[in-house]
């Protein structure tokens, strides 16, 4: 019994939402209005996105053809998780990561523990590093890649960006929503925005972004929606990085 909608939305009024698709455009009223918009990846500045050498994460996962050299840029969970694949593939696989080590926030003991296996199935991992630039060179990108005030040089088919993420707000940016100051959308522990119709759920509010997170934050939605009496409690989330071993 869900109406389905594939095209572009804009939270126009506390019941309207504005949809274009097909080529047209279709006002749907609502007493309650869901966002659940997620996030989308951050170009580093100097590392812009051409979505062929240097690409993000959705281009990683489209790839035909196997690089033979790939350069990872960032060690959170998605740059780790590309970086074993990759890695188990075929190619070989370099991590820079600017903090003192890879998963930052995590647990360092485990971190340690991971970053020596990753380095034994053959990746090279720079902790307190930085890509200081590139070039073309012989049908390749040339990196420079600073540590600790040395430089290393080298050849790669392909760099991957995944220095961080930031919430889709274009949806709901005429709505006179209340944001923080990194542009998250702010709830109450009801999942209320600033507007008492609208609500949000998932990685549009906020860290962790993971999706069994959005998956509770839409099930107590739901259900407070339907008038039952419920509350989202942020008290212990669960998470993995799926490397190998994850």
């Amino acid at each position: 019994g869900v109406e389905w909608r594939q095209g572009r939305a804009s939270v126009i009024s506390d019941h309207v939402v504005e949809v274009e698709y097909e080529g047209v455009k279709a006002m749907f009223e609502a007493e309650n209005i869901v966002i659940a918009t997620g996030t989308e990846v951050i170009a580093l500045p100097g590392l812009e996105f051409d979505h062929k050498y240097i690409i993000d994460t959705d281009d990683a996962l489209e790839i035909a053809n196997v690089p033979e050299r790939l350069l990872v840029v960032g060690a959170g969970a998605s740059g780790l998780e590309m970086a074993t694949i990759y890695s188990r593939l075929g190619s070989k696989v370099v991590v820079v990561e600017i903090m003192e080590q890879i998963l930052p926030g995590m647990e360092s003991e485990l971190c340690d523990h991971l970053h020596k296996m990753m380095r034994k199935h053959g990746m090279e991992i720079y902790v307190n590093s930085q890509v200081k630039g590139y070039g073309e060179k012989d049908d390749a990108l040339h990196v420079s890649i600073v540590k600790e005030g040395n430089v290393i040089e080298g050849l790669y088919d392909k760099i991957l960006v995944t220095v961080g993420r930031r919430p889709c707000h274009n949806a709901f940016e005429n709505a006179n929503l209340q944001v923080d100051k990194k542009g998250y959308l702010v709830v109450d522990e009801c999942l209320r925005t600033s507007n008492k119709n609208i609500y949000a759920i998932g990685d549009v509010i906020g860290p962790p972004l993971l999706a069994h997170k959005a998956t509770k934050q839409g099930v107590v939605v739901a259900e407070i929606i339907a008038g039952f009496k419920n509350k989202y409690e942020n008290t212990a989330v669960p998470s993995c990085v799926f490397t190998i071993p994850p």
